[in-house]
Order: structure tokens, then sequence, then C-alpha cells
């Protein structure tokens, strides 16, 4: 069988264009900065009242948020993601 044999083998995968997307490269390009341990994604849940995000921003400390998604949950939370 063509599957058998390849144990201890090295192996490629190839990405062109035929399987990459734009949306797809940004994808794989976030997964390499958090692998690397350059980037980090959180799921958070902060009051919804002003000031939250920038209390959350001084917690971070001095590092940069390059993404932000806000989901309004309704009430007194709100769930966001932070890149």
């Amino acid at each position: 069988m063509a599957r058998e044999g390849w144990k201890g083998k090295r192996l490629v995968a190839i990405n062109c264009g035929a399987n990459v997307n734009f949306d797809r490269l940004r994808y794989i390009a976030e997964r390499a900065e958090i692998g690397a341990g350059r980037e980090a994604l959180l799921a958070v849940e902060i009051p919804e009242e002003r000031g939250s995000f920038l209390k959350f921003c001084r917690t971070l400390g001095a590092r940069n948020i390059t993404e932000f998604n806000y989901r309004e949950q309704g009430g007194e939370r709100a769930g966001s993601s932070w890149g």
C-alpha cells in the first residue's frame, strides 16, 4: 500500500493557491504566532460598564492588543475575544 513504509521519513505539506486563500492564510499565520509564543488568544467576560476595556488593558500591562471582537450578551456582562 502507498501509505505504508513512511515511518521515520520526513514529509512536507505543500500549500499553494489551490488550497490556501487569504482568509486561511491569516488563520495559519495567527496560529503560527500563538505556537511560537509571540501571541496569545484570550476569551474573557468583562462587566458591561464604562471603563471595563481600559481596566483590562491595564491588567495586561505593556502588551499590544492587535484585534478585539465584542459580543454584547444582554445584561451585565459582555463576551470578548482578544488577540
